[in-house]
């Protein structure tokens, strides 16, 4: 190892990174699950913050490629199949086209139709002259299966600039840097004008205004026709970012500008394929064309691929995210001159998690016996099973109180729990929940598959997690010099990951009020926290093992429209999971049971279960924790108990009364 420096201390985005940094920092692991990004045909890239879109959308710019080419290392894309492609694009909050909605609330000279129309130029410029500089790039390396005829292509520039499409905005243009400079002015004089530094564009922008994707599109045919690119490479054009559009919208009032991106999509020409990359809560439903009634259709028109779901919801994604998580850091470690033995990195590096009946000794001080405080009635089972695992203690207690048998009831013979080991397994972590409630504790996370399940699928999610774990360490190094390297078995040390765990949970909840609305959904997040763990810590029945889930029948939610949208857009968010599943009520048929993402649970104290059956609730007290004022366990907690609970876990006290 070089240094004591962590390696995960830079959690850049996708579109930050430098070429030679990516190549040797980005995980291919996914990108045969999203192959169709790097084919024709027009896709929606939709996750959750952190899910890695840009990363993905990355691939697509020419530098990324030559990057490879540089390197000596086999393009992903082209490695899993895929046919060479011209990639080119725009984010929509670098390239400053969010800026028109700023502008236009300020400015009231213009209908919302022409603002449309001057952003759908402004996106057509940019997207041309980006096609412009990939094809320039390229030029500049010998690059396998991508054909440039150089000669080619002043031909090219005379052709495209003098086409309709512009409606005569080019000049007569005689070369390709002729044409790129006239791009590069249309785009100078917007930028401009979007930062106020004139006070209206010219007269001949407006009178030049092209539709939505037409341009691209000619530029994107006669480079075929005039042979400046191969007949089988591909234009694939990336839009980053396009929930940018709706966090404006919501700073500014002003003209709906995602209905020209919908257009570019619509449009169904097959020159070029368009690339969007948006987070879940904001690509709408019905995306309007702002053409009459006229909305995408999924499928049809694009398809969508949602990271989100090819990495968290089923067992086969969960095993996916596994190997995507461990490559990514296997590379962040090699990055810094750490090489792990074997091919479990994830294992290899923080320990396996410990066993629920390894685990509770940890609650219990050590104790073998007098494993809980006594409640009124345990005397007797404590007795009795004070000669095996303490958690047969919960176990046999929830048995008897589901089943009403009395103390008097208790003997030695096996009890019919023991015959059920699915039934223990389910109830395995609300035992541990209740072990360390009870005698005072805070839950433990640690090991690899702790780390996996904190992660939820969310690959930003796990680096958090490693990057606050590191320092943990660190900070049993501080009095040793930089460039000493201590053994790294430390980071098994259960104690310093829980450190590092609980240091990414409270991060996390800290960060979910910077996102449009977090306000709101961070004080749900804190109340149905504090009420999901103050169920499952007293449901002594255990009846509820899923309860840090809760679930809700279809017709409630259509009865009450706001919490329905409420709890689609924290999932959207990536606050709460949703998933349906079949009510264990004869003749209901299919509810919705929602969760708080892992990565919170060590913030509120939550086990980390995915059992059949959540908590069923009603409207009413989902309503209840969407509310402003104290309510449920909050209000019966006192007013000081949120305080509390702060306080009690950034200082690493006692989180229980």
């Amino acid at each position: 190892m070089k240094s004591l420096a962590n390696p995960f201390d830079s959690l850049i985005r996708g579109e930050e990174l430098g070429d030679s940094k990516f190549v040797e920092l980005f995980s291919p692991m996914i990108v045969p699950d999203t192959a169709a990004l790097f084919k024709p045909g027009n896709i929606v890239l939709s996750g959750t913050q952190g899910s890695g879109k840009s990363m993905l959308l990355n691939l697509l710019k020419p530098e990324t490629n030559i990057g490879y080419l540089n390197a000596r290392r086999p393009f992903p894309p082209l490695e899993y199949g895929n046919e060479p492609f011209i990639g080119a694009g725009v984010n929509l909050t670098r390239s400053g086209a969010v800026d028109f909605l700023r502008r236009a609330s300020a400015d009231e000279t213009h209908s919302p139709e022409v603002w449309q129309q001057l952003f759908g130029d402004f996106i057509n410029y940019w997207i041309c002259r980006d096609i412009l500089r990939s094809v320039s790039l390229y030029q500049t390396v010998s690059m396998p299966g991508m054909p440039l005829q150089g000669k080619a292509l002043d031909q090219f520039a005379r052709l495209a600039s003098a086409d309709p499409c512009w409606m005569g905005g080019l000049k007569r243009v005689t070369s390709m840097q002729d044409l790129s400079r006239q791009l590069d002015d249309r785009i100078l004089t917007y930028r401009h004008y979007l930062n106020f530094n004139r006070a209206d564009l010219p007269g001949d922008v407006h009178s030049t205004k092209t539709s939505p994707g037409e341009p691209v599109s000619t530029v994107a045919g006669l480079l075929r026709e005039t042979s400046a690119i191969g007949p089988d490479v591909g234009v694939l054009i990336r839009i980053d970012q396009y929930e940018a559009l709706r966090a404006a919208s919501e700073d500014h009032e002003g003209p709906p500008l995602a209905t020209i991106i919908h257009r570019l999509l619509g449009s169904r020409d097959d020159k070029a394929s368009y690339k969007v990359g948006t987070r879940r809560y904001a690509w709408p439903s019905m995306p309007s064309t702002g053409i009459g009634d006229g909305a995408l259709e999924n499928n049809r028109d694009y398809r969508k691929i949602d990271l989100d779901a090819i990495l968290r919801k089923t067992e086969s994604s969960k095993a996916r995210f596994r190997r995507f998580a461990s490559d990514v850091l296997d590379r962040r470690l090699r990055a810094v001159g750490v090489a792990l033995p074997g091919k479990r990195p994830l294992v290899e590096l923080f320990g396996s998690t410990p066993r629920p009946d390894e685990r509770v000794f940890h609650y219990l001080g050590g104790r073998r016996s007098g494993a809980t405080h006594s409640r009124g009635g345990d005397d007797a089972i404590q007795s009795s099973y004070a000669h095996v695992s303490p958690l047969d203690i919960y176990y046999e207690r929830a048995w008897r109180l589901q089943k009403k048998r009395t103390d008097a009831e208790v003997s030695p013979a096996p009890s019919p729990w023991r015959e059920r080991p699915y039934w223990v397994k389910e109830r395995a972590q609300i035992a541990l929940l209740q072990a360390a409630a009870e005698n005072r504790q805070t839950l433990i996370y640690s090991g690899a598959a702790d780390i996996e399940k904190l992660s939820d699928g969310n690959i930003l999610a796990f680096l958090s997690i490693c990057q606050h774990v590191w320092d943990a360490w660190l900070r049993g190094f501080e009095s040793q010099v930089a460039s000493q390297a201590p053994d790294l078995r430390g980071l098994r040390d259960p104690n310093v990951q829980n450190d590092g765990v609980y240091e990414a949970s409270l991060q996390w909840y800290q960060n979910v009020r910077l996102e449009p609305g977090g306000d709101s959904r961070q004080q749900f997040l804190l109340r149905a926290g504090i009420g999901l763990r103050t169920d499952l810590r007293e449901d002594r029945k255990m009846s509820y093992p899923g309860g840090n889930a809760f679930s809700l029948r279809p017709d409630d939610l259509r009865r009450n429209p706001d919490v329905k949208t409420f709890l689609e857009e924290a999932a959207a968010h990536g606050v709460l999971i949703d998933h349906p599943h079949t009510s264990k009520n004869r003749g209901e048929g299919k509810r919705v049971k929602w969760r708080l993402h892992n990565i919170y649970a060590p913030y509120f104290q939550l086990p980390m279960t995915f059992s059949k059956e959540p908590r069923y609730v009603d409207a009413r007290l989902v309503r209840e924790w969407m509310s402003e004022g104290r309510v449920m366990e909050v209000e019966r907690m006192g007013a000081s108990r949120e305080t509390n609970l702060r306080r009690s876990f950034e200082q690493g006290s006692l989180f229980d009364e």
